[in-house]
């Protein structure tokens, strides 16, 4: 509990009234930054708490105590990350980073695409991310796609993946992969341009 509180208050210090693309305060980025040693403890502690509901499948007292401190309130489905009131940013990314990261674990340790279906079925109702039907649809959508990267980047990080779905402050991308790249350019290429042809109505009288 005490770590959950430390993320909580942690992430309290950015707090606004403002909503949608708010200004940051001025401590954002310091602050984000040292979040992101609490995530990766608060990550840990998940770790933990899931292998143990895996192997016995009961649920710890500090489990269920950590999904319902991470549950997602109705008014927050379907809002981009940095639509969130700033507190809430940090807990999401987090617990983006918990759930990508068990799941690739799983998927490493043999997981079935039904195992991991069910998994992440049951975590997206019971944290209730999205109603029952929805959390069925976008994962049946998306599933696949994921198997392949976890199957293809064993190495990738939770964090990166993440980080790449929000494209959040909050979710600091590290990775050189995603960040040292660049696009060879033709100079003597022309610029692809579209036409546009506009309908001509001929004057009537």
């Amino acid at each position: 509990m005490k770590l959950v509180l430390t993320v909580v208050v942690l992430v309290g210090a950015l707090a606004s009234t403002c909503s949608g693309y708010q200004v940051k305060p001025k401590n954002y980025t310091a602050t984000v930054e040292q979040l992101q040693h609490e995530y990766a403890r608060a990550e840990k502690d998940f770790e933990r708490e899931f292998r143990i509901w895996k192997h016995t499948g009961v649920k710890t007292p500090r489990f269920r105590e950590m999904i319902d401190s991470w549950k997602v309130p109705r008014e927050e489905r379907g809002m981009e990350l940095e639509d969130l009131p700033i507190q809430r940013e940090g807990q999401i990314c987090l617990l983006c980073r918990s759930i990508v990261g068990q799941l690739m674990q799983q998927r490493q340790n043999g997981a079935t695409r039904d195992d991991l279906f069910e998994t992440a079925y049951e975590l997206c109702t019971t944290l209730q991310i999205q109603e029952p039907d929805v959390c069925y649809g976008v994962i049946e959508i998306n599933i696949d796609f994921f198997i392949y990267i976890f199957d293809n980047r064993p190495s990738l990080g939770s964090d990166t993946v993440c980080a790449v779905i929000f494209q959040s402050s909050a979710c600091i991308l590290s990775d050189p992969e995603f960040l040292d790249w660049s696009v060879n350019v033709d100079a003597s290429g022309r610029p692809v341009t579209v036409s546009l042809k506009l309908f001509k109505i001929d004057k009537i009288g």
